[in-house]
């Protein structure tokens, strides 16, 4: 194979990884939001609007009928999907063909969770109850922060820094299993 087949190649791949990821992200928040009782809540492959695509993989669920506790378990299940993608990935290496591609929904997964919780880290928390409903914007790791902050009364600044501290200290200790595992396959 020439240089450009090869390139193609890898980019095909790590791009249907990452749309395999995102899915299954999303299917982790609908099943979750359908598992605690939302009926109506379903699963979009892609979204139109104005006849362009306005999102790939997009869960819809009634946010009102869930207390704080509920929607956090909502705002985490996506990237608990994708994580337990990568290890059962992981873990079945051994017995599934060894590939690229699998080596790359792993790193698709892995991406998932670091970019979830860098948006959750940067994003800003005040007056976030006044821009979505409920405070609930679909950012899930900044969701998770701040009803967990709401919940636990922690709305200063220090309480909210300690919410994002204890989540990237958490992050850390994840990647660092999931490399330690990857050592082992």
């Amino acid at each position: 194979m020439n240089r450009l087949t090869i390139i193609l190649k890898n980019f095909v791949l790590l791009t249907a990884s990452f749309f395999i990821v995102i899915n299954i992200h999303e299917i982790g928040h609908t099943f979750v939001a359908k598992y605690l009782g939302d009926t109506h809540a379903y699963y979009k492959l892609v979204e139109f609007n104005g006849g362009r695509v306005t999102a790939i993989g997009k869960n819809v669920y009634n946010l009102y009928i869930f207390d704080d506790s509920q929607i956090i378990l909502i705002s985490l299940a996506g990237v608990l999907a994708s994580q337990l993608l990568a290890v059962f990935l992981m873990i079945a290496i051994k017995k599934i063909k060894n590939t690229t591609f699998t080596k790359y929904l792993i790193f698709a997964s892995g991406f998932d969770l670091v970019f979830q919780e860098l948006q959750g880290l940067f994003a800003s928390l005040q007056h976030r109850d006044l821009m979505c409903p409920r405070g609930v914007c679909g950012n899930d790791f900044a969701d998770v922060f701040w009803l967990a902050a709401q919940k636990l009364e922690l709305n200063s600044t220090f309480g909210i820094l300690a919410i994002k501290l204890i989540s990237l200290l958490v992050v850390i200790i994840w990647i660092y299993f999931l490399y330690k595992l990857s050592r082992r396959v």
